[in-house]
Formats: C-alpha cells, structure tokens, sequence
C-alpha cells in the first residue's frame, strides 16, 4: 500500500482507545489534575507568625514551581509516547507495519513527516511544540530554562490543538 492511500482510521463506534479524541482527553485530565495541586498548594494555610508565613510562602513557591518543571517535562514526553502510540495503531487499522521513530531529526518533525503520510499538513501547533522541545532540553541539560505555567499552559492548548488538528482528518475504520 503506497503511502498516499493511508487513512487516518479511528477505531470503530464505541471505542475510543488509541484515537485523537483518547489522547486529548488524555492531555486535559493531567492539566486538570495540575491544576487541582497547584490550588491546593496555593490554598495551603500560613500560620500567624510572620517567619512562618515568609517560610510558607518561599516553600509555597518552590514546590509550585517544581510542579510546573516536572509536569512541563512529563507533559511533552507523553506526548512524544502518544503520538507513537497513536501511528503505530493508525497504521495497524490501515494494514501496515508501525513506522520507524529512529533516526535523525527531532520527534516533532517525525510527527510532521506522519502526517504529510497521511496527507495532511503538520499541525500550525508543531512550531510551538518544537519550541518547547527546545526549551525543555535546555532545562534538562543546560539548567537555562525554567518552565512558567504561561509555557505549561501554552504547551497543553499547543497538545490540545495538534490532536483536534488529527481529528478533524480522522474517518472511522470500515
């Protein structure tokens, strides 16, 4: 089968395992859970005495900020594994073998590569995704970043958006 004919199959009515629609719903139950800790942290009580409250707040603000590192990391990386996860099965639907991720180049432009396949364009999101591969390698190995919930937020609409782009192409398999 040439590459021209693939079809970006979502599995039949009522499964949604391993579609566009799996995965985004995905992304939005980890933001949402992000969220819910990063208010309850912010809700923590502060005692009345004002080292406490000055120790509280520093603390406060540490941990917050090491929530949105961690979750900016984990956040990216499941999307590198989803999207993985989510060709290997489109291709399984179309009767081909998975394709292969290694090799040179970033795992955003493999992505794009997936879907030109598919006959789409990439995503008008991959250019922010790739950003932010970029930023959070520096963070990983250069220490030179620090991730805000600006970028988290912006990383997770940027994951929101690629996966409603993939969706609007998708056709439910015969």
């Amino acid at each position: 089968m040439a590459e021209a004919s693939l079809q970006l199959l979502k599995p039949s009515h009522p499964t949604v395992a391993d579609s566009s629609t799996y995965f985004h719903v995905q992304a939005a139950q980890r933001r949402e859970a992000i969220r819910l800790a990063l208010g309850a942290i912010a809700d923590l009580p502060t005692g009345p005495d004002d080292g406490l409250r000055e120790l509280a707040e520093a603390l406060r603000d540490w941990t917050s900020g090491t929530l949105i590192q961690g979750a900016c990391l984990r956040e990216y990386h499941h999307w590198e594994a989803d999207t993985k996860r989510y060709f290997a099965a489109v291709y399984q639907r179309n009767g081909e073998p998975a394709p292969n991720w290694n090799g040179p180049g970033s795992h955003v432009a493999k992505v794009g590569d997936q879907l030109v396949a598919f006959g789409l364009a990439p995503a008008p999101s991959m250019a922010v995704l790739d950003a932010i591969r970029l930023n959070l390698n520096d963070l990983k190995h250069e220490d030179g970043y620090f991730a805000t919930l600006v970028d988290y937020d912006g990383l997770t609409e940027a994951i929101y958006a690629f996966w409603d782009h993939v969706a609007a192409s998708e056709i439910f398999a015969p």
